[in-house]
């Protein structure tokens, strides 16, 4: 696992830390979970092998 460091505006922090709160789960595994929702609609896959690739065809 790598560590990320992202900045964000305070009222946005608050935002996520809430919605985070009330689905039972800590602000890193939200913004893990946006993540990984993001990466499968942008079609981007990870391989046993932990190779990631594009699967779109924009």
């Amino acid at each position: 696992m790598i560590r990320f460091l992202v900045n964000i505006p305070a009222e946005l922090h608050g935002i996520l830390k809430e919605t985070a709160g009330k689905q039972g789960q800590t602000l890193n595994g939200l913004i893990r979970q946006i993540l990984w929702d993001w990466a499968k609609e942008e079609k981007i896959y990870i391989t046993e092998a932990g190779k990631h690739y594009l699967d779109n065809k924009r």
